[in-house]
């Protein structure tokens, strides 16, 4: 990889760990469907002008279900788990997407597992038990947490819907997510959260409000666009593994933007987890290119 493809990157995956701490503080101005429907439409309407309304009409049906799990499940789940348990930890919870589209694939797609690839789903699951015992309170927290396993099982199950996809643009496929699922999410909101955020919008705090939700209209749409164009300019096995560093930054916004705590357990059960899926994502490199 040259320089710039290397700086890119890591632009990528600071922006990809920062974005716990970023929902995290964005979670407390309004609730989290709420945020995600008012993130989702102006997401659509950024994204609407550089739609393929013709292929959009073919694919529509795909994306709803991929949003639902991706935006719906996935997301729905992260944010209100952001609500009671810290950004760090749940970026480390995100890594299990790794070990369970192993699990998926073993259990639902006859795809064989290898003793490497068992060892780094061992590993992982050891990771995360360290992790979270020395945390678990029986209450807000380990809810939490529960949560944050399931925003991680839905995007796993997201990932295998996304490879019906073969020629679809990033424009239309984050348009789609973003818009089919639009109503799901805005009737949740106002059944579970209620009506009362769409009139106290203005009298938000916009000054700590808005970078967060532009950060996620624009920063984070941005940088799919930008890991999408790094597949396409660089080898899959320079890009992929460096996506193992997104909880360490996830760790570190944390602990710099929110004042989390950094414990021994934090530090040694994100260590572990790492390892567990570092070893899955370089054996699947490995599988793919041979």
């Amino acid at each position: 990889m040259s320089l710039k493809s290397i700086l890119l990157v890591l632009l990528v995956i600071v922006i990809w760990g920062s974005n716990f701490a970023v929902v995290k503080g964005a979670i407390t101005h309004l609730p989290p469907f709420a945020f995600l429907s008012l993130r989702f439409f102006l997401t659509g309407l950024v994204f609407a002008p550089f739609v393929d309304w013709s292929l959009f009409k073919v694919e529509w049906k795909g994306l709803f279900v991929v949003g639902f799990l991706m935006g719906f499940l996935h997301q729905g789940t992260m944010f209100t788990g952001l609500i009671y348990g810290e950004a760090g930890i749940m970026s480390i919870l995100l890594q299990l997407q790794v070990i369970i589209v192993a699990l998926i694939g073993w259990l639902f797609y006859k795809e064989t597992i290898g003793w490497k690839t068992w060892l780094g789903i061992i590993t992982g699951f050891c990771g995360v038990l360290t992790l979270l015992i020395p945390n678990l309170d029986g209450g807000s927290s380990s809810f939490s947490y529960f949560l944050g396993i399931m925003s991680a099982v839905s995007l796993a199950f997201a990932y295998f819907k996304m490879k019906a996809f073969k020629t679809i643009t990033v424009p239309n496929f984050i348009f789609g997510i973003n818009v089919t699922i639009l109503p799901v999410i805005f009737i949740c909101s106002l059944a579970v959260e209620g009506s009362e955020w769409i009139l106290t919008l203005p009298d938000i705090n916009w000054v700590n409000f808005g970078p967060a939700l532009a950060f996620q209209v624009i920063i984070i749409s941005l940088s799919h666009a930008l890991w999408q164009r790094l597949l396409v300019t660089n080898s899959v096995s320079q890009v992929v593994p460096w996506c193992l560093l997104v909880p360490v930054f996830g760790v570190i916004s944390g602990v710099v933007l929110l004042g989390e705590e950094l414990t021994a357990s934090i530090i040694l059960g994100g260590l572990i987890t790492i390892s567990g899926v570092g070893i899955i994502t370089f054996r699947q490199l490995q599988k793919s290119q041979s």
